[in-house]
């Protein structure tokens, strides 16, 4: 075919024989099949991302739940302590270690919570 055309080109043919029209159904055939399959790959992408983000969704919602909740037990904490005050009386140990959870809890809430929302965002 390659000969076909120097010879065209250097004048020695009159004319070429191309199967354009089959290149071009092949070529036409071979992308639709291509769009097909990157089709497919997306929807599958996006259902992913949906399935994906769900449980993101709820973690979110119980890390906000367990900071709000560890925030009302150290009211109840200071409350207690404020009491214990009053009366002169040492606040027990259990307590202490109460409110230090309680602490660690809203640490790892304010710490989890912007990076849930960002890896939400980006699905």
């Amino acid at each position: 075919m390659t000969n076909n055309i120097t010879e065209f080109l250097n004048g020695k043919a009159d004319n070429v024989e191309l199967k354009a029209e089959t290149i071009e159904l092949t070529i036409v055939g071979d992308m639709k099949k291509e769009m097909t399959k990157a089709e497919k790959e997306l929807a599958l992408v996006k259902s992913l991302k949906q399935k994906a983000k769900q449980p993101l969704e709820d973690a979110k919602t119980a890390n906000k739940a367990a900071g709000v909740a560890a925030n009302n037990a150290l009211k109840f904490i200071e409350s207690f302590k404020t009491q214990a005050k009053e009366l002169g009386v040492d606040v027990p140990a259990d307590i202490k270690a109460i409110e230090t959870r309680a602490n660690n809890i809203i640490s790892e809430f304010k710490a989890s919570q912007p990076k849930l929302q960002s890896i939400t965002a980006e699905l």
